[in-house]
């Protein structure tokens, strides 16, 4: 099979935690969602590129900075069927609930993640209510999104009434979202503001660029809070939600986030990479659309993202006076 030029893909950088690996071993770590033999399926169909070249050997080692570019071709209908798939929730009444998602599971389904995404686990934790919800476009209960790759706070609708004001509320701008995030540091102020609107990229369908025209209103504000010239951790809030917007946005800056492959991997780079990108939801504010009560939840960071930040010597601040409502400890 040769790839069409419109079908959906990912990329990966090989970094040290995959070198060495067989080529299809290395791709069940990435996306365990698939097993070796399916992998193997794809490689022998041609669907792989290996450093720019159609590769089919799934036998063939790995070598850190392997440049590595996966086509899922188009699935044509997604069964929504309830999986039993742990979900760790902060606050739940009759209008929402609220969850701190874990990395590596996709919100909804799409390319390359037909099954076992968050919609796949609330059909099973609530089916008398997700089972009546916005099933044709394949996410009832979900008013905004986490990047499969990205951890915390996350807040689904139980009622069709919830869902419309919830949008509402993203879309006014009337919710405060605060993000972690580790990236490359050497910051020259501690604060800062990114107002670069957001557009898709002209030539890589997967990525989003802040550096060519046409693109949408998207703003960024960000404080440092640890920087020793290698990395740094930042505290980020968004007004718009933009896809990619944060990882976008810092990049642009010459600030990627730590693991983020497709935005900020290079060869140099690759050796120090975590295996995923190192940014998390920390802290939801909004009003109840109910009750008309302000509430703010949040979720501390996975050991994952703290274990990345010993490795690149940074100490995580404790936030003093910074008491949620409802939180998720760690």
């Amino acid at each position: 099979m040769t790839p069409d030029p419109q079908m959906a893909f990912d990329d990966l950088c090989i970094g040290a935690d995959l070198a060495g690996l067989r080529l299809d071993q290395a791709l069940v770590k990435n996306w365990p969602h698939k097993s070796r033999a399916a992998w193997q399926k794809t490689i022998n169909a041609g669907l792989l590129l290996l450093n720019h070249e159609t590769c089919r050997s799934p036998a063939k080692k790995v070598l850190p900075g392997d440049q590595i570019r996966v086509f899922w071709p188009a699935e044509q209908d997604y069964k929504l069927l309830p999986e039993n798939i742990s979900l760790e929730i902060i606050f739940e009444d009759d209008d929402i609930l609220v969850i701190n998602k874990p990395a590596g599971i996709a919100v909804h389904p799409g390319p390359g993640h037909a099954e076992g995404t968050l919609v796949h686990a609330l059909l099973y934790y609530a089916p008398e209510i997700f089972a009546h919800m916005n099933m044709q476009e394949l996410r009832p209960g979900i008013v905004h999104r986490l990047d499969k790759d990205s951890s915390g706070v996350l807040i689904i609708a139980k009622n069709n009434r919830t869902e419309n004001a919830l949008k509402t509320a993203f879309k006014q701008r009337q919710c405060l979202k605060l993000y972690l995030a580790l990236c490359r540091g050497g910051f020259r102020q501690t604060k800062g503001e990114i107002n670069s609107p957001i557009a898709r990229h002209p030539t890589q369908r997967k990525k989003m660029s802040a550096r060519h025209p046409g693109g949408k209103e998207a703003y960024t504000s960000y404080q440092v809070l640890e920087d020793n010239g290698k990395a740094a951790l930042l505290k980020v809030n968004i007004l718009t939600g933009r896809t990619h917007q944060i990882r976008v946005h810092l990049a642009s800056i010459g600030h990627p986030i730590a693991g983020d492959r497709l935005y900020g991997a290079d060869k140099k780079h690759a050796l120090f990479l975590p295996q995923r990108q190192m940014l998390h939801a920390w802290s939801l504010s909004l009003t109840h659309p109910a009750t008309g009560e302000i509430m703010r939840f949040q979720a501390e960071p996975p050991d994952d993202f703290i274990e990345a930040m010993h490795k690149l010597q940074l100490e995580y601040p404790s936030f003093e006076g910074d008491t949620p409502q409802h939180s998720a400890l760690p």
